[in-house]
């Protein structure tokens, strides 16, 4: 079922490039959604992600919809 073009996007794509202490796209946002790519051939187990968020208040969750921190 094709959505029609009237209607708005189910989800906005906004971008925020790396190292960046600001970020409009997770400062403004109720709920966002973070994809992270790993472009090596291998596991990278200890890399931190650091979004910037207001208030530090905050759930994630996996791509299984379940709790992680």
């Amino acid at each position: 079922m094709q959505r029609s073009t009237a209607e708005p996007p189910l989800l906005q794509y906004s971008r925020c490039s790396f190292n960046e202490s600001s970020c409009a796209a997770s400062e403004a946002s109720d709920k966002f959604i973070v994809t992270v790519y790993n472009p090596v051939g291998w596991v990278v187990a200890a890399a931190p992600i650091r979004v910037p968020v207001v208030n530090a208040q905050y759930a994630v969750y996996g791509p299984d919809g379940k709790f992680v921190v």
